[in-house]
Formats: C-alpha cells, structure tokens, sequence
C-alpha cells in the first residue's frame, strides 16, 4: 500500500508539471493560452508514466550523468513512439507529427524532444525527484497520499471516460462529413464544364454541408486549438473541414469584435 501511494503521489505530480511545460511551451509558441493536453484537466499522462519509467529503470542503476542522458532520452522518446501508435490505431489520429524535423523518426519522435527528455531525466533523477519524495515522506504519511492520490485518480478517470466518449462521438460525425464530402465530389465530377460551373457547384456543396447540422462544440474547439496539427488517418478530409469551421468562426469573432 505505501509503493501503491508514492507511485501514484508521483505520477500525479509529474503530470501536472508535463502539462504546465506544454501549456507554457505552447501558449508562448501560439501567443495565447493553450490548454495543451489530450485530457480537460491540467494533466498530462505520458509524462507522469514516462516519470515513472525513468525513476524506475533509471533511478538507483545509472549515476553517470551522460548515460542517465542517453538512456532517459532513448527511454522516453520509446514512450512517445509508443504512445503515438497506440493513440493513432485507437482514434485514427495523429496528435503530433514532428515529419517536417530534420532529424526524425516516422513523424512520431525527434531529436529535438530526444534531447530535451534526456535532460529532463537528467534534472529528474539527480534534482527533483530526491527532494520531491523527500517533501512527500515529511508532510504525509501513508493514508493521506492514498487520500489525495486516489480523489485525484477518480477525477482522472472521469475526465478519460469524457475525453474518450468525445473522441468516438467525434469519428462518428467525421465518417458523416467524409462520407458526404466523396459523394460531393463523385456528383461534382459529372457535372463540372466550366470554371464558373464548379463555384457554383462549391457553394451549393457548402449549403448542403450546413444541412447536416454539424457545430462545433468546446471540446472539438479545445482540441483543435491545443493540437493545431491534429490529422485523422481514417477522416483526413471530414477534420480539414472542422478545422476551416474553427477558422471561420474564429475570423467572425475577430471581425465582430473589430466593428
């Protein structure tokens, strides 16, 4: 019961500062704020489990510091990879994509991140951790980790289950668009002659498109704005089009708001 309330102490902790460096990291980036996250809450996961690892397999064997860099890095960029395939074959989507990097391996990880996570396992191991288990083991005992860890877990858990059942609702919707955007291009491909013929074709494909009814809703806005480059390998088509959908609503705001 005491491994179970530290690891689970620690997990908790190293997700939320991954999330602070994304959302920072991000915000900065896109000169707003970003909720950089695949969850709601201010958590992200694969670098509580990826903490976890390198405390684990790293934490009492490797002492040199130059092979605590090679091995964290090769260690968690492992995780990444990992981590993307499985998110890609459960939503058919790419959540990150790092193709254009010179130094990169199937768009899933780079070097850039190779470095930066070795480092991070560097001031981990060496730093942090010694002083955060340390923090733990002073201020709460046993019953209360397992309190606050476990409220926050339940939470966790509910905010998956949301985030998930989104996910799948959204493949749903985005199989509709595709669907409609081939069988619009499969009549549009009859019934083409002219230049001026195939706008006309486009804005009435844009007027039956508003006929499905499809909105955006928070999550898909929350989404799109956190992961700019999110790409559906099933949907490609139907996610450009939420994607112009954000866009135009965001150019009517901003025109609204300029009026």
């Amino acid at each position: 019961m005491e491994i179970f309330a530290k690891y689970s102490m620690w997990f908790i902790t190293y997700s939320f500062f991954g999330w602070v460096y994304e959302t920072i990291l991000c915000s900065v980036t896109q000169k707003k704020f970003v909720n950089r996250g695949f969850l709601n809450g201010p958590i992200c996961p694969i670098y509580g489990f990826g903490a976890i690892c390198v405390i684990i397999v790293l934490g009492k064997g490797t002492q040199n510091v130059i092979g605590l860099f090679l091995s964290g890095a090769m260690l968690t960029c492992t995780l990444e990879y990992f981590t993307s395939w499985l998110m890609e074959k459960l939503f058919h989507a790419r959540w990150w994509d790092y193709s254009k990097r010179k130094f990169q391996l199937n768009g899933r990880v780079c070097l850039e991140g190779a470095i930066v996570f070795g480092l991070f396992a560097v001031v981990l191991i060496k730093l942090i951790h010694p002083a955060l288990s340390s923090f733990y083991d002073r201020h709460l005992d046993v019953y209360q980790q397992i309190f606050i860890s476990g409220g926050i877990i339940a939470l966790l858990a509910v905010d998956i289950f949301v985030t998930v059942k989104h996910l799948l609702n959204m493949n749903g919707r985005l199989e509709m668009i595709q669907n409609f955007i081939e069988k619009e291009k499969a009549a549009e491909i009859e019934r083409i002659n002219t230049i001026k013929q195939d706008m006309k074709n486009k804005l009435g494909a844009d007027r039956n498109f508003a006929k499905l009814g499809i909105k955006l809703n928070f999550q898909d806005k929350r989404l799109l704005n956190a992961f700019p480059n999110l790409k559906s390998t099933k949907y490609y088509q139907a996610m450009e089009k939420l994607r112009e959908m954000r866009e135009n609503l965001a150019s009517n705001n901003f025109t609204k708001k300029n009026k």
